[in-house]
């Protein structure tokens, strides 16, 4: 660490509104702990269990919980904060899944999943590995070739694959040693085959793309009236714990004033 960074950071400490009392010198002390429990007890999969922890200190940064009673009631308050953000991507993440161009099937599968058999779905569908995306570059190059040849003469198209189009030229090595008499049926079942298969990484790419979204659209109630209620709740917690903490300290600091 260089000299600059050295007072900087010496600065910084002397600005900090960190705990002041016994108390709230020892809360702050355990706060690594009981920000890792409450992590692993509340974040779910595919959830930042850094992105909590950084909630959870802007709150403890903000409110100034001094006692084991107002450090409570912040994590309440952080835990209602973090169930609100998540039922906002539960709910992007539904109408994402509405909108995808994907196949009625499929996106029936990803909805009767979100409330039914989400596990079972994750692991019935395939997801698009990183051999999928060698592949889609490998057929959509194949594809620029054949596409090379849609303003080329009949009579010029073979001395073109020669010339110009190596994948394809390979293509049709492979199917025959004929290439002068066979190479048109070939380029066309080439052609098929390609784009087919094209179609069908693509259309994995979309699943893999629902199976990302019913991840997080299951995380959280969902149809409207669940979505109503869940949200009347998270709303009523967030307030009580405000509430609780805001008496709470109004009593302390009076309580610190001799009661008066």
């Amino acid at each position: 660490m260089n000299d600059k960074r050295a007072v900087a950071n010496k600065l910084n400490a002397k600005k900090s509104t960190g705990a002041k009392t016994a108390a709230g010198k020892a809360i702050s002390a355990m706060n690594a702990t009981k920000h890792g429990l409450l992590s692993r007890k509340l974040v779910l999969e595919g959830e930042s269990h850094d992105e909590f922890s950084d909630l959870l200190d802007e709150l403890i940064g903000s409110l100034s919980p001094d006692g084991m009673l107002e450090m409570m009631l912040v994590e309440k308050i952080a835990q209602a904060f973090w169930r609100q953000m998540r039922l906002t991507r539960a709910e992007g993440a539904l109408i994402q899944t509405q909108q995808l161009p994907t196949s009625i099937h499929f996106k029936r599968m990803a909805m009767d999943s979100i409330d039914k058999d989400a596990l079972g779905f994750y692991s019935a569908v395939k997801g698009f590995t990183h051999q999928d995306i060698e592949d889609v570059d490998w057929y959509s190059r194949l594809m620029a070739e054949v596409e090379s040849l849609d303003d080329i003469p009949h009579e010029e198209k073979l001395s073109h694959i020669r010339k110009a189009c190596p994948m394809l030229l390979d293509c049709i090595d492979d199917e025959t040693e004929n290439i002068e008499d066979e190479w048109p049926a070939i380029l066309a079942d080439t052609t098929v085959w390609a784009r087919a298969s094209l179609q069908e990484l693509d259309k994995k790419r979309e699943n893999q793309a629902i199976l990302e979204l019913v991840k997080v659209a299951s995380s959280a109630p969902i149809n409207n009236e669940l979505l109503h209620r869940y949200q009347v709740a998270i709303d009523g917690e967030l307030y009580r714990a405000i509430v609780a903490l805001q008496k709470q300290q109004e009593h302390r600091i009076k309580m610190n004033l001799g009661g008066k």
